[in-house]
Protein backbone atom coordinates (compact mmCIF):
# COMPACT_ATOMS: atom_id res chain seq x y z
CA UNK A 1 0.00 0.00 0.00
CA UNK A 2 0.89 3.83 -0.02
CA UNK A 3 -1.32 5.05 2.41
CA UNK A 4 -1.11 5.15 6.13
CA UNK A 5 -3.69 2.39 6.86
CA UNK A 6 -4.74 -0.61 5.02
CA UNK A 7 -7.98 -2.11 4.82
CA UNK A 8 -6.77 -6.02 7.21
CA UNK A 9 -9.83 -7.56 5.45
CA UNK A 10 -8.71 -7.45 1.96
CA UNK A 11 -5.12 -6.36 2.37
CA UNK A 12 -3.60 -9.41 4.05
CA UNK A 13 -3.91 -13.02 5.31
CA UNK A 14 -3.89 -14.78 8.20
CA UNK A 15 0.09 -15.64 9.20
CA UNK A 16 1.35 -12.91 6.75
CA UNK A 17 3.97 -10.90 8.12
CA UNK A 18 3.52 -7.21 7.80
CA UNK A 19 5.99 -4.46 8.34
CA UNK A 20 5.77 -0.23 6.74
CA UNK A 21 8.25 1.53 5.45
CA UNK A 22 8.65 5.10 5.40
CA UNK A 23 10.64 7.08 2.84
CA UNK A 24 11.03 10.92 4.07
CA UNK A 25 10.78 13.79 1.92
CA UNK A 26 11.35 17.54 2.49
CA UNK A 27 9.81 18.03 -1.06
CA UNK A 28 12.90 17.64 -2.86
CA UNK A 29 14.91 15.11 -1.81
CA UNK A 30 14.21 12.01 -0.29
CA UNK A 31 16.05 10.28 2.70
CA UNK A 32 17.17 6.55 3.30
CA UNK A 33 13.79 4.57 3.40
CA UNK A 34 12.98 3.21 7.16
CA UNK A 35 11.32 0.10 8.05
CA UNK A 36 9.38 -0.78 11.43
CA UNK A 37 9.56 -3.80 12.55
CA UNK A 38 7.35 -6.41 11.61
CA UNK A 39 4.13 -7.80 13.13
CA UNK A 40 2.40 -11.47 12.23
CA UNK A 41 -1.39 -11.30 11.48
CA UNK A 42 -3.10 -13.93 13.75
CA UNK A 43 -5.68 -15.81 13.57
CA UNK A 44 -9.60 -15.25 13.82
CA UNK A 45 -11.80 -17.86 16.43
CA UNK A 46 -14.94 -18.21 14.32
CA UNK A 47 -18.04 -16.94 16.02
CA UNK A 48 -20.68 -18.64 18.16
CA UNK A 49 -22.97 -20.58 16.19
CA UNK A 50 -26.86 -20.23 16.83
CA UNK A 51 -28.19 -23.94 17.87
CA UNK A 52 -31.44 -25.01 19.19
CA UNK A 53 -33.04 -28.38 19.70
CA UNK A 54 -35.87 -30.57 17.43
CA UNK A 55 -37.53 -32.49 19.75
CA UNK A 56 -38.70 -34.92 17.93
CA UNK A 57 -40.62 -38.53 18.46
CA UNK A 58 -37.60 -40.28 18.82
CA UNK A 59 -35.30 -38.22 21.02
CA UNK A 60 -33.30 -34.40 20.82
CA UNK A 61 -31.50 -33.65 18.37
CA UNK A 62 -28.88 -30.44 18.30
CA UNK A 63 -29.37 -28.31 15.24
CA UNK A 64 -27.07 -25.05 13.60
CA UNK A 65 -29.96 -22.60 13.14
CA UNK A 66 -27.08 -19.97 11.59
CA UNK A 67 -23.67 -21.16 11.09
CA UNK A 68 -20.48 -19.75 12.94
CA UNK A 69 -18.67 -17.27 10.87
CA UNK A 70 -14.52 -16.91 10.19
CA UNK A 71 -12.78 -13.98 9.03
CA UNK A 72 -9.87 -15.94 7.84
CA UNK A 73 -12.15 -18.03 6.04
CA UNK A 74 -11.15 -21.06 7.57
CA UNK A 75 -13.45 -24.05 7.03
CA UNK A 76 -15.44 -24.81 10.52
CA UNK A 77 -15.53 -28.03 12.48
CA UNK A 78 -18.20 -28.67 15.17
CA UNK A 79 -18.08 -30.61 18.08
CA UNK A 80 -21.24 -31.11 20.26
CA UNK A 81 -21.21 -31.88 23.96
CA UNK A 82 -24.54 -32.69 25.55
CA UNK A 83 -25.40 -32.44 29.43
CA UNK A 84 -28.10 -33.76 31.37
CA UNK A 85 -29.21 -31.75 34.68
CA UNK A 86 -25.67 -30.38 34.31
CA UNK A 87 -23.59 -33.45 34.33
CA UNK A 88 -21.96 -34.61 31.06
CA UNK A 89 -23.65 -37.44 29.16
CA UNK A 90 -21.62 -38.78 26.48
CA UNK A 91 -23.78 -41.42 24.81
CA UNK A 92 -25.15 -39.62 22.22
CA UNK A 93 -25.89 -40.45 18.48
CA UNK A 94 -25.35 -39.14 15.69
CA UNK A 95 -28.15 -37.57 13.43
CA UNK A 96 -26.75 -35.11 11.12
CA UNK A 97 -23.03 -34.16 12.74
CA UNK A 98 -21.64 -36.59 15.01
CA UNK A 99 -22.79 -36.56 18.85
CA UNK A 100 -25.99 -34.68 17.64
CA UNK A 101 -28.74 -37.19 19.04
CA UNK A 102 -30.13 -38.30 22.40
CA UNK A 103 -32.72 -41.34 21.75
CA UNK A 104 -35.54 -40.91 23.64
CA UNK A 105 -34.80 -44.20 25.30
CA UNK A 106 -32.09 -42.16 27.51
CA UNK A 107 -34.45 -39.48 28.48
CA UNK A 108 -36.70 -39.02 32.16
CA UNK A 109 -39.18 -36.72 33.17
CA UNK A 110 -37.65 -33.42 34.37
CA UNK A 111 -34.37 -33.70 33.03
CA UNK A 112 -33.03 -30.66 31.62
CA UNK A 113 -30.99 -31.35 28.54
CA UNK A 114 -28.38 -28.75 27.51
CA UNK A 115 -26.45 -28.98 23.79
CA UNK A 116 -23.13 -26.92 23.08
CA UNK A 117 -21.83 -26.76 20.44
CA UNK A 118 -18.51 -25.42 19.89
CA UNK A 119 -16.88 -24.36 16.12
CA UNK A 120 -13.42 -24.65 15.39
CA UNK A 121 -11.02 -23.36 12.75
CA UNK A 122 -8.51 -26.02 12.79
CA UNK A 123 -6.22 -23.26 15.11
CA UNK A 124 -8.24 -22.10 17.43
CA UNK A 125 -11.86 -22.79 18.78
CA UNK A 126 -14.67 -20.20 19.00
CA UNK A 127 -17.18 -19.40 21.63
CA UNK A 128 -19.69 -22.18 21.87
CA UNK A 129 -23.25 -21.82 21.33
CA UNK A 130 -26.14 -23.39 23.59
CA UNK A 131 -29.83 -24.73 23.17
CA UNK A 132 -31.80 -26.13 26.43
CA UNK A 133 -34.85 -28.17 26.95
CA UNK A 134 -36.63 -29.68 29.93
CA UNK A 135 -38.59 -33.10 29.68
CA UNK A 136 -42.17 -33.35 31.37
CA UNK A 137 -44.28 -36.06 31.94
CA UNK A 138 -47.53 -36.18 30.48
CA UNK A 139 -49.12 -38.23 32.95
CA UNK A 140 -50.93 -34.99 33.95
CA UNK A 141 -52.30 -37.19 37.18
CA UNK A 142 -49.01 -38.30 38.74
CA UNK A 143 -50.83 -41.91 38.91
CA UNK A 144 -47.45 -43.64 36.16
CA UNK A 145 -49.89 -44.22 33.46
CA UNK A 146 -51.08 -42.17 30.45
CA UNK A 147 -54.55 -41.59 30.29
CA UNK A 148 -56.82 -40.10 27.72
CA UNK A 149 -55.89 -36.59 26.72
CA UNK A 150 -52.04 -38.15 27.93
CA UNK A 151 -51.02 -39.74 25.12
CA UNK A 152 -48.28 -37.91 22.83
CA UNK A 153 -49.94 -37.20 19.16
CA UNK A 154 -48.75 -40.07 16.98
CA UNK A 155 -48.23 -42.94 19.90
CA UNK A 156 -51.20 -45.49 19.74
CA UNK A 157 -49.89 -46.72 23.21
CA UNK A 158 -49.06 -44.96 25.83
CA UNK A 159 -46.50 -46.98 27.49
CA UNK A 160 -43.98 -47.98 24.82
CA UNK A 161 -41.80 -51.42 24.33
CA UNK A 162 -39.72 -50.76 27.61
CA UNK A 163 -42.29 -50.06 29.75
CA UNK A 164 -41.66 -46.34 29.72
CA UNK A 165 -44.18 -43.67 29.90
CA UNK A 166 -44.00 -41.74 26.83
CA UNK A 167 -42.53 -38.08 27.20
CA UNK A 168 -43.03 -34.65 26.80
CA UNK A 169 -40.48 -31.81 25.91
CA UNK A 170 -41.12 -28.16 26.50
Amino acid sequence: GTTSTLNGATAFDKYDEVYVVVTPTDGEDEGDPVATDSITIENTSPSAPVVSIDEGVDGLTCLIDAESDDDDGDTIGYTFDWDVDGMPFADADTSIHTGDFVSEDDLSSDETWTCTVTPDDGDASGPAGTASVTVVSLDSDGDGVLDGDDVCPGFDDPVDTHGKDRKSLV
